[in-house]
């Protein structure tokens, strides 16, 4: 029998939605990674050659755990979740790539000054993720999915999304060319990481 039920592209674009961004998010991700993989080698020939300089060790697994925890943040928000992303929401994947790929960049230069300003503007792209997603939720409660979750996004959501912000802040005033800071920088994506985790655990009931 012939369907009659009317056509609705907005419903369409919401079921379409978490599998279009979660199959892009984890591309850009994994390019990340493949690009990362590239600083590692440069690591390795310094080791070999005998100029190996440990703080670009630091930066290649703080950069790794931020890309893990990307990639385990946005998808599973945007599974969660149900609405129509807003022009933002839609670019962000793309800083995010293009964000990462200048870190690494920086990385493979050893310009320390420009990683952490390249560092600074990958947090900036997550905090503006974080709280363009909530409020989507938000504009969206007439879906019972966004209802519940937002009833799960609590204190640990706004924390995670304050120590964002904070350490976009300190990265943002790291310039020098420090071991005790880099360590810093690599203990904040770890509790970064996380907080991320506490979160996601929240958000799915877990």
């Amino acid at each position: 029998m012939p369907n009659n039920a009317p056509y609705d592209p907005f419903e369409r674009v919401m079921d379409f939605y978490p599998t279009y961004m979660v199959t892009l998010i984890s591309i850009i991700q994994a390019a990340a990674l493949g690009y990362l993989l590239l600083a590692v080698r440069d690591q390795l020939s310094q080791a070999f050659a005998g100029t190996y300089d440990p703080l670009w060790t630091i930066f290649i697994v703080a950069m790794f755990i931020m890309i893990v925890a990307t990639w385990l943040q946005y998808t599973r928000g945007v599974i969660a979740a149900r609405f129509v992303p807003s022009t933002i929401g839609a670019v962000i994947p793309f800083l995010f790539g293009v964000t990462q790929a200048l870190v690494i960049f920086c990385i493979t230069l050893q310009q320390v000054a420009a990683f952490y300003f390249a560092f600074f503007l990958n947090a900036l792209v997550g905090f503006v993720q974080s709280v363009s997603f909530v409020r989507e939720v938000k504009l969206n409660q007439d879906c019972i999915e966004n209802r519940v979750l937002l009833s799960r996004l609590g204190p640990t959501f706004r924390t995670t999304v304050r120590m964002m912000g904070a350490r976009a802040v300190i990265e943002a005033l790291f310039r020098l060319n420090s071991l005790v800071l880099a360590v810093i920088l690599l203990a904040s994506n770890v509790v970064m990481i996380v907080g991320v985790h506490r979160n996601t655990n929240e958000m799915l009931g877990g």
